[in-house]
Formats: C-alpha cells, sequence, structure tokens
C-alpha cells in the first residue's frame, strides 16, 4: 500500500511538473488535474522546501479510467442524468431546457446527459491569458442564455477558478442555472449560490 501511494504521489508530481514546463500557470494547473492551486505551488517545490512547508489540505480525484472507456464514460453519463432527473422529480430544482457542459471534462458527460434527457446541448470554453480567467459560450449547439441550464462537470470544488467563472459568466448572461451535476463534489453544498449534486461528495473528517 505505501509503495503505490509514493508511486501515485511521484507520477503526480511529474504530471504537474510537465503542465508547468507546458507553459501553463499555476490556476490552469489546479483545474486540469482537480486540485488547489495552492496543492499545485506545492507539489512544484523541491524537497528542501516541502520539507519546511507542509502540504495543504487537498484532494486529488483521478478519473482518467472512466475517460478512457466510451462505454464507462456514457454509463456515468447515464448515471448523472438519472441523478438530474431525479433532483427535479423531488424539487431539488427546476426542470431545465438545455444541458451545459464546461470544458473539457465536462462536455462529453454533458452531451450524454443531454441525449438521455431529450434536451438541448451546450459547451462552455475557458481559455486563459496569463492570470486571468476568460470565459465564453460556445452557442453552436443551442442558445443558453436566458434559458433554464443544468451545469455538468467531472469535479465540483469552489477552489476550481474555472468553474466559479463559468457560473458568474451564466449570470451575467442572464442565464438561469437550476443546477449542478457532478461526478465527484469536495465538499460543496453550493457554488456561487447554485445547487451542488453529485453521484460522490468527498467529507473531510477532522
Amino acid at each position: 500500500m505505501g509503495l503505490k501511494l509514493t508511486l501515485n504521489f511521484n507520477s503526480l508530481v511529474e504530471e504537474t511538473r510537465k503542465l508547468k514546463a507546458k507553459g501553463l500557470d499555476i490556476k490552469s494547473i489546479a483545474d486540469e488535474l482537480n486540485i488547489k492551486p495552492e496543492t499545485v505551488s506545492w507539489l512544484l517545490m523541491d524537497e528542501e522546501e516541502k520539507k519546511k512547508n507542509p502540504p495543504p489540505k487537498d484532494y486529488r480525484v483521478d478519473w482518467s479510467c472512466l475517460g478512457l472507456s466510451t462505454r464507462r464514460l456514457s454509463l456515468i453519463g447515464w448515471a448523472l442524468a438519472d441523478l438530474a432527473k431525479e433532483c427535479v422529480s423531488r424539487g431539488d430544482f427546476e426542470d431545465f431546457e438545455v444541458v451545459v457542459g464546461l470544458e473539457t471534462q465536462g462536455s462529453p458527460l454533458a452531451l450524454v446527459v443531454a441525449d438521455e434527457l431529450g434536451k438541448s446541448f451546450a459547451t462552455l470554453k475557458v481559455e486563459r491569458e496569463k492570470e486571468k480567467t476568460l470565459c465564453f459560450t460556445s452557442l453552436n449547439f443551442s442558445k443558453v442564455e436566458e434559458a433554464k441550464a443544468l451545469l455538468v462537470t467531472d469535479v465540483a470544488d469552489s477552489s476550481n477558478e474555472a468553474l466559479v467563472e463559468a457560473v458568474k459568466l451564466f449570470k451575467k448572461n442572464k442565464t438561469k442555472l437550476v443546477g449542478l451535476v457532478s461526478i465527484v463534489n469536495k465538499g460543496e453544498v453550493e457554488i456561487e449560490g447554485v445547487k451542488v449534486w453529485a453521484l460522490i461528495t468527498i467529507t473531510p473528517i477532522g
């Protein structure tokens, strides 16, 4: 068990350094790896610095084994669609017209959810320029402005700047986000006032 954990940690450090070498900034790396920006900064420290600075409390969510299989991805998408349908029937959030996926991880899932529920599909692309987050909607699939929409992503985490900025952008465009569904929820009840529901919720103890 100890060897496996060490290998996983070392691979995360290596992956972080590779993304940094490609020119990604701290926030972009954090969004890519589903970890906090301060965790990225810590991972990029040399060994001596790590000894002087304790690691931030964080959780790495790696669902690559699901994404590598179209069948598994479809099944997870189906489960998210079932969750969304249940939330509507319980009155947890309103019915919606459009399912929006947050690129890149959320879009394939959102497409399956939209197809399963017979809803329109849209995708939200996030681009960065230095430290600033720029978001814009890709409306080639369906119009989301002033519509009721469900946002789909892989991991719900308020430290994910791209996700937070996406929610703000919807509000600015007068889109009514009825809720957010994800595979994993890092203990969030809501993000920017939008309720979060997930297949798996991580709850820290202590």
